[in-house]
């Protein structure tokens, strides 16, 4: 099938898509409002969209490309759908068939593959059907998809205006009008038929060209009977100008993102700390975008989350970002003002609203648009969320009945020690135990289900490393199971972090014989079975261990061994801890209480007398024995004291 053919007759089903699409937004947009043509139409618009629109003094939506339109429509979607009912997945569709215009009006040289001619005809052919098009139009492209299938495709270069040939098998026939020497031309002296030269000025002396040549490593003048034009199998080149070249370098830069940089450098307003970039770096260079970060308390960790939010934001298509947390945080409402810092708008979720997004996700496909940036307290992550409810009375929908389940690029887990005893019984879910085991058991549940159904994982917590493994192997197999497979294995991998910590904390001090001290210690990751067959055929095991036995190491080699030996822990790459013993700054992350005592309203003194006469006359008569009351009665007194409101169930 020739490939013109091929392109004429998508690009006549894409001027028909235009006319469909002129046609519905004539009809929904003036009902939006009175000044529907700029705030629906001109607002909605890219940048140099907009400025063409002005410049040609656009009047009606058939002076748009399908591009525009296209656009209007995806960005105009919920003031269309208050008169209109739209699905959710004709959004979907909206946005692939402005990925198909762009891949047959920018079409290179040669056709795409086979497969992606058809796949893109399928996006059009349902495009026509959400659009209610004539029946024909869809059994013409049902014609065509089976003709695409059936025939050998012609690979040849499409016709097009192409000025230039990239590939040097191609035998060049050069013309006696393409013969003539002009800038950029490849040629050789007539006195030396073996050297090559290339052409970078011409100028004129009377009626004679006077060429400058660069051969031989210099610039050299030859008139144009000394030179002639290099006639072989060459090809042909599309010279840049510098400018085009860096702005090329720029783009690829910005599509092929590197590893050794970092986008999120002055994207919020925060201070600079260096060591709060380090979790976002192992994150992009870890094989999963999935870290717990188990930084000491008021290093910063809301604010490492943050960055790592810009740097995937500036790297890849995030949209959709959930975060987790104790209710206590969202009722004072940290982390919904501390991510404004970094420009991103957060809704926190109660459970009436979680519910109908469950609802509205089993009905339309796919989570409301309106909360892709939510918070979730871990209290409602419970049964009723986590498995729904069917019975006679009342229908719920719960996570485990979405088909397909709603998608996250990224999830934030905060205080995830929370969910640490919810893995102990997973395997005994069908024993409730007592109620706090059971709210564990289903919260642990339902954030291993957003987990499991997310690009990137983040985890925040200050604890687990300070309890037991128990713990680290609960969040570690919650966050990356395909390497933490079970608590065997786990406990394989812990075996040489052991030494790995005693040799980085010799290297630290530097005190007595460091240097011998840490290369027995180092040698010792050998004894286990971990340390013998993964770490010791590291490189940069190797490089360690041929550093510390070198003599009179200097500060920069021992900084430089800090990091290669830290960088040996079975599970660096998932893992970032930043203790507050490693910070220089004196003066940073130093928490200091300051007590303010403000007056009870009359309201206020009567509730807290009345819930403190409560808890007490409770706990009293379930211990039986007031002995022990003003023990008991401590913790609440201060809660009370201090935040009537963090005490609302």
């Amino acid at each position: 099938m020739d490939s013109n053919q091929i392109v004429s007759k998508i690009n006549s089903y894409l001027h028909i898509a235009s006319q469909k699409l002129v046609e519905l937004l004539n009809d929904a947009l003036p009902r939006t409002s009175k000044n529907w043509w700029k705030k629906s139409v001109i607002d909605k618009l890219s940048n140099l969209q907009r400025e063409k629109a002005i410049k040609e003094n656009y009047t009606k939506l058939e002076d748009f490309d399908l591009s525009a339109l296209l656009r209007i429509l995806d960005k105009a979607w919920y003031e269309i759908n208050n008169f209109y009912y739209l699905n959710p997945r004709e959004r979907e569709c909206t946005v692939d068939m402005l990925r198909v215009r762009n891949n047959w009006a920018h079409c290179s040289a040669n056709l795409p593959s086979k497969e992606s001619i058809i796949e893109d005809l399928n996006i059009i052919k349902l495009f026509f059907e959400q659009r209610g098009n004539d029946n024909s139009v869809m059994v013409d492209i049902s014609n065509f998809i089976n003709e695409i299938n059936k025939a050998t495709l012609d690979t040849l270069p499409i016709q097009a205006s192409i000025n230039y040939v990239a590939t040097s098998n191609i035998k060049q026939i050069i013309s006696k009008e393409d013969s003539k020497i002009e800038q950029n031309s490849q040629v050789y002296p007539i006195s030396d038929p073996t050297k090559r030269g290339l052409v970078t000025a011409i100028s004129k002396i009377g009626d004679i060209n006077e060429y400058t040549v660069f051969i031989d490593g210099k610039f050299q003048k030859f008139f144009e009977n000394q030179i002639k034009l290099v006639e072989d199998n060459l090809p042909k080149y599309n010279w840049l100008s510098l400018n085009d070249f860096r702005s090329l370098l720029t783009a690829y830069q910005i599509n092929n993102p590197s590893r050794s940089d970092l986008y999120s450098l002055n994207s919020a307003r925060i201070d600079f700390v260096p060591y709060q970039f380090r979790p976002a770096l192992k994150l992009i260079h870890s094989d999963e975008p999935r870290i717990l970060i188990a930084d000491s308390v008021g290093v910063g960790k809301t604010i490492e989350a943050g960055l790592i939010i810009k740097e995937l934001k500036a790297r890849t298509n995030l949209e959709k970002i959930l975060i987790i947390c104790p209710k206590p945080l969202v009722t004072e409402r940290k982390w919904e003002m501390e991510m404004k810092r970094f420009d991103e708008e957060f809704i926190p979720l109660d459970g009436a609203t979680l519910r109908r997004c469950l609802l509205d996700t089993d009905k339309f496909g796919c989570w409301p648009e309106k909360y892709n940036k939510v918070i979730i307290p871990y209290s409602i992550l419970d049964k009723k969320n986590l498995s729904g409810k069917n019975n006679k009375k009342r229908y719920s929908v719960g996570l485990t009945d979405l088909k397909p389940a709603p998608h996250f690029d990224l999830v934030i887990v905060d205080e995830a020690h929370h969910i640490r005893n919810g893995g102990k019984y997973a395997q005994n879910s069908g024993n409730k135990g007592n109620k706090k085991q059971y709210s564990y058991y289903y919260a642990y549940q339902c954030v291993k289900y957003f987990c499991e159904n997310s690009d990137a994982v983040v985890m925040l917590t200050a604890t687990p490393v300070q309890n037991s493994d128990d713990d680290l192997f609960t969040l570690l197999n919650l966050l990356r199971p395909d390497i933490v497979i079970d608590k065997t294995s786990f406990d394989t991998m812990s075996e040489p972090n052991v030494f790995i910590s005693k040799c980085s904390k010799c290297l630290r001090s530097a005190e007595g014989n460091w240097q011998e001290k840490a290369l027995n210690t180092l040698e010792l990751i050998k004894t286990t079975i971990w340390g013998r067959n993964v770490i010791s055929i590291n490189p940069t095991y190797k490089k360690a261990i041929e550093l510390l036995k070198k003599q009179n190491l200097t500060r920069e080699e021992r900084v430089k061994l800090i990091t290669m030996v830290e960088e040996l822990h079975s599970f660096n790459t998932m893992l970032n801890r930043t203790r507050r013993k490693d910070i220089e700054e004196k003066n940073f992350c130093k928490r200091r209480s300051d007590t303010i005592e403000v007056d009870f309203t009359d309201k206020q003194k009567e509730l807290h007398s009345k819930l403190l006469e409560f808890i007490a006359e409770a706990l009293t008569q379930y211990h039986g024995s007031a002995s022990g009351l003003p023990f008991m009665m401590s913790t609440i007194k201060r809660q009370a004291a201090s935040c009537i409101f963090g005490l609302v169930p």
